[in-house]
């Protein structure tokens, strides 16, 4: 149980702070942590995030078990001096806006398509423009989907890389052999 409790001082700097609950008798350790998730690159608006979460790890017998539970996503965005915050409660969410915006996009390309093989020859002027009209919002909503499709992706990626990256610096630090 001391290399948990070397490895919690070293990663989160102040073991007593993230620490939530204790049981040295059963080997057991709760604590509540929180990383950073760094600003999405390529957006126009100040963008940043952390993950809460709550990791359990059991000492016995000289072997030891973890569990990562992911308690809350928080997002703030910044634009022209205002921020706006959200936060979701599970890190499913990106998954499921990335598979509606993309099932979302599949149908506004399938109808830019559909009026890209429409013959403009044979209709009058108010018809072939209303169409030209229609591909130009279909565009625009189009880049607009892919940028939220490439966005989730990468706060996802995130996620993972933040959680692979804890989990691997704890297994780091349960293997250390101190004893001589």
């Amino acid at each position: 149980m001391s290399n948990a409790q070397t490895w919690i001082a070293k990663t989160f700097g102040d073991y007593k702070a993230v620490l939530q609950f204790e049981d040295a008798e059963n080997g057991k350790i709760n604590i509540k942590g929180e990383s950073d998730i760094p600003a999405y690159p390529l957006s126009r608006v100040n963008q940043s995030g952390s993950i809460d979460y709550m990791l359990t790890i059991e000492c016995k017998d000289s072997k030891y078990r973890y569990t990562l539970n992911i308690l809350r996503l928080s997002f703030s965005f910044s634009f022209m001096g205002s921020t706006f915050n959200t936060t979701k409660t599970s890190p499913q969410v990106h998954i499921v806006d990335i598979n509606e915006a993309s099932e979302e996009l599949a149908i506004k390309q399938d109808s830019f398509n559909q009026l890209s093989n429409v013959d403009l020859t044979p209709l009058k002027k108010k018809e072939a423009k209303d169409i030209t009209a229609k591909k130009a919002k279909l565009t625009n909503e189009i880049k607009a989907t892919t940028k939220r499709i490439k966005e989730a992706e990468y706060f996802y990626n995130q996620e993972y890389i933040i959680t692979t990256s804890l989990i691997t610096s704890l297994k780091n630090g349960m293997a250390v052999n101190d004893e001589f």
